[in-house]
């Protein structure tokens, strides 16, 4: 659990990164494997704001993904 508190803001800080730059392939896979680490700890909440992410960038609607990183990173 501490390793993931420690990691987790980079993690996010990645994510933004590449939906900041209209890379829809990273933010994908960024948010699939962050999805995957909230998955195994339990923080339900946001393992679903990353699928959230993981659709839209998906679906190659990166602007959108946007406005669920703030709630990322304040969770």
């Amino acid at each position: 659990m501490d390793s993931f508190t420690a990691e987790a803001p980079n993690r996010v800080a990645d994510i933004r990164g590449a939906v900041g730059a209209g890379d829809a392939e990273s933010a994908q896979r960024l948010a699939q494997t962050f999805k995957g680490m909230c998955g195994l700890i339990g923080a339900e909440t946001l393992a679903k704001l990353g699928a959230l992410v993981e659709a839209d960038a998906r679906l190659k609607r990166v602007a959108l993904a946007e406005r669920y990183l703030e709630h990322l990173e304040n969770e």
